[in-house]
């Protein structure tokens, strides 16, 4: 796309610049004129220093807010801009200090009060006056406050003043006041910015300056009813603390009367101790009795492969049992004679086994000694037999002591351990009880401390607080102790600003306003507008090839833009005609076109103007003769423009009246002939479509190279859809800026409707600004 968007902006303008011109210079006048009638206003300041927290106090005093700094700054300002009672009190100081200062009684006639006020002061107030009425003034100045209502004919002068001078020459209420009143932080400071406007700066000054003088003490007096409760509440958290500690005091010496032993840090540790060796004691008969009980195990399987078991007696006691019935002697010869039982370490152990053990093993190596030949019989033999029998019955009896001895210290270990146990659970059950006294000792202990350090931080806020509020009984203490508003500076007469009206801002908006609205006006009326303006619309909205582009064509009359390739034969004109006739030669590559059609969706798109030009265009190229029919029957132009009579043409031809060779004409460019259109047939349509005009197409396509037919437009007759279906190509004439695409495709789709396509498109009327045509304005007029 060759336009821009700034090229097609400045299309814009250039087509809708009167309407652009005629907006804009309405509302520049229609904000000129507001600006000159616009009362004038004036602004004062003043600066105000707001502090969270009162000066001179430590970090660990009490702070008057628990908000957020932002929460407490912006509750601030919309205090200031929303607070009706405080614009009231305002307006009465205001009435309060025009009386006192000018001086005016009102005491015998209240009403009229107003009315001196009025006369002495007027609608606006010069820097002396500024300097009489705004002078600081006092808390003891007024006799009256928020709470405090003036006497009754103090109220009544005071209404009157408000009346007849604040309000009827000043312009002020209580809403005006809080309207004019505007209140924004100074970034990164903890000063803010309180201005009042008003129709005189004299006023605007004293009203600012008494406003925040207002805001100062009514801050003041809040802040000390504050302090006031504070100190009455720390005083009743201090008799409370007082109390709590007391309390925590006598439930600790309580606790350690009772338990003399206990002291903090010192815990009695025996029990535990205690309990430990237990646990340790406890620890080695469960190993020794794993171990016995392995060892008796084995022994009972012993003793049961020997036909012996162990067995517990009505007392407790262990004793050696036998399956069959036996003598203790019997069952002493038994062991004795079981060496496996013999050998197991419960025997190898034990001393008096070893010692009868090793007696046995010596008498049977003194029977051993003996001398083979001796008979049992023999004294010798007896002898030694009988001692052998009572040893082997001393060793089965200690043997038999062994094994119960066995048992029966197991059980004992037993016994033992499960005393053991016992009297660890106790001594366990004691160490717990100790060390949850010592818990319940120490809890108390810190529950005392806590107590104390909180009774003795009460004790300090209290006593400071309590000096701080003794202090604010005087002006100078409360400045120092609560006022946390402070006024850093007032206004003045000679810093007042005239803000309304901004001229030189007013007159910046209304340009641009102007600017903007004029142009958005053209803007729209361009949206609405579907004409086809430049190459980029027609590509955007039609789909069809285009031939060229024809410019404007400049000329006072019809007749020089109809023979523009005459009259300006060297100009941008004539060499888009040239390159028009180009583009229609090579227009169809597979066949030559000899006749062809001009037209156009609708009138007055300079189709006929088209016509002409192209037809001198191709004469001059000395290809041949070329013909030009006039087929508009119903608004024919050709022979006018021409200058030639209209006398015999295309109608007579088509009604038999008159022959074709006598009805073409010469014309005074060489080799172009006209055929012009006739008398005006009633039925255009039915001649064109009928047989003759076939006929006659035929005969000029013989006579002539080029044939060209100028056809009324597509979409208000027919005339050129009949005629279309019998040419070699059909041209659409666009004028941009006036045809519109909507039409443009319904004439495409009326053509298609009769079997015929639209050879290309020829845009007419072209401007060197659409971009369209952008070679040939360096030609000019010769």
């Amino acid at each position: 796309m060759r336009g821009s968007l700034l090229e097609q902006a400045g299309d814009v303008i250039r087509k809708h610049w009167i309407l652009i011109l005629v907006i804009a210079l309405a509302v520049a006048a229609s904000g000129w004129l507001y600006a000159a009638k616009r009362r004038p206003f004036y602004e004062a300041d003043v600066k105000l220093r707001i502090i969270r927290s009162s000066a001179g106090r430590s970090s660990d005093e009490f702070s008057f807010s628990f908000e957020e700094d932002h929460v407490f700054y912006n509750t601030q300002y919309t205090l200031l801009r929303t607070q009706l009672d405080w614009a009231e009190q305002a307006l009465d100081r205001a009435a309060w200090l025009i009386l006192s200062r000018l001086g005016i009684d009102y005491r015998e006639s209240p009403e009229s009060a107003g009315r001196v006020a009025a006369d002495r002061l007027g609608p606006s107030l010069d820097e002396d006056e500024v300097a009489l009425l705004g002078s600081p003034a006092e808390e003891r100045d007024f006799p009256f406050s928020l709470d405090r209502a003036p006497d009754a004919p103090l109220r009544a002068a005071l209404d009157a003043v408000r009346r007849e001078c604040i309000g009827r020459l000043w312009g002020f209420g209580p809403d005006g006041l809080l309207g004019a009143v505007r209140a924004e932080p100074i970034a990164n400071t903890y000063l803010a910015r309180l201005t009042c406007r008003a129709a005189d700066a004299g006023v605007a000054v004293f009203l600012v300056n008494l406003y925040s003088e207002l805001y100062r003490d009514v801050s003041r007096e809040e802040r000390k009813e504050a302090l006031a409760e504070k100190v009455a509440e720390l005083d009743r958290e201090r008799q409370e603390s007082d109390r709590a500690f007391e309390e925590a005091e006598k439930v600790l010496r309580d606790f350690r009367r009772e338990h003399p032993d206990l002291w903090p840090g010192e815990r009695l540790n025996r029990p535990r101790q205690e309990a430990a060796a237990i646990a340790a004691r406890v620890d080695a008969l469960d190993t020794e009795a794993v171990l016995r009980k392995a060892a008796e195990a084995h022994l009972a399987e012993v003793l049961e492969s020997a036909g012996l078991s162990v067995v517990t007696g009505p007392s407790g006691r262990h004793r050696l049992a036998r399956t069959a019935e036996t003598s203790p002697e019997d069952r002493a010869r038994l062991l004795a004679a079981n060496f496996r039982l013999l050998s197991l370490p419960v025997m190898s152990s034990n001393s008096d086994v070893t010692r009868c053990r090793d007696r046995l093993q010596s008498i049977e190596q003194e029977r051993l000694r003996l001398p083979a030949d001796l008979t049992e019989e023999n004294p010798a033999v007896r002898a030694v037999r009988d001692r052998m029998r009572t040893a082997e019955l001393e060793l089965g009896v200690a043997m038999e002591t062994a094994i119960v001895d066995t048992f029966d210290e197991s059980a004992r270990n037993r016994a033992t351990t499960e005393e053991l146990r016992r009297r660890f659970e106790e001594r366990e059950a004691e160490a717990r009880r100790i060390d949850e006294l010592y818990t319940r000792l120490e809890a108390l202990s810190g529950e005392v401390d806590t107590l104390g350090r909180q009774k003795e931080s009460l004790d300090r806020g209290y006593s400071a607080l309590s000096r701080i509020f003794e202090q604010s009984g005087s002006a100078r203490g409360a400045r120092l102790t609560i006022q946390n508003i402070r006024i850093e500076r007032r206004a003045r007469l000679v810093d007042a600003q005239q803000i309304l009206p901004n001229k030189l801002l007013l007159f910046v908006l209304t340009a641009c306003a102007a600017v903007l609205l004029s142009l958005g006006a053209a803007w729209l009326r361009e949206f609405f507008d579907d004409t086809i303006k430049s190459k980029a619309d027609f590509e955007r909205f039609v789909a069809m090839p285009d031939i060229g582009y024809i410019p404007r064509i400049q000329g006072k009359d019809a007749s020089g833009k109809d023979l523009a390739m005459l009259e300006q034969p060297s100009s941008a004109v004539a060499e888009a005609f040239r390159t028009v006739r180009t583009g229609i030669l090579f227009s169809r590559r597979d066949e030559e076109i000899r006749t062809f059609l001009l037209t156009s969706a609708g009138p007055s798109e300079g189709k006929t103007t088209v016509a002409l030009n192209l037809a001198i265009t191709m004469a001059e190229a000395d290809r041949g003769r070329v013909l030009l029919i006039d087929s508009d029957l119903r608004r024919p132009r050709v022979h006018r423009a021409l200058g030639i009579e209209d006398g015999p043409g295309l109608t007579n031809c088509l009604v038999g009246s008159a022959d074709l060779s006598a009805a073409v004409r010469e014309t005074r460019v060489r080799n172009l002939f006209v055929l012009p259109a006739g008398p005006v047939p009633p039925n255009p349509a039915e001649l064109l479509g009928g047989r003759r005009m076939a006929e006659i197409l035929k005969q000029v396509r013989q006579d002539f190279a080029k044939v060209i037919l100028d056809t009324p437009p597509v979409l208000p007759v027919t005339d050129a859809s009949v005629l279309a279906t019998q040419v070699d190509g059909v041209f659409l004439v666009i004028s941009l800026g006036r045809t519109s695409w909507r039409l443009v495709r319904r004439a495409e789709e009326t053509l298609k409707g009769v079997g015929v396509s639209v050879t290309g498109a020829i845009l007419n009327n072209v401007r060197s600004s659409t971009g369209a045509y952008g070679y040939g304005y360096e030609y000019s007029s010769k």
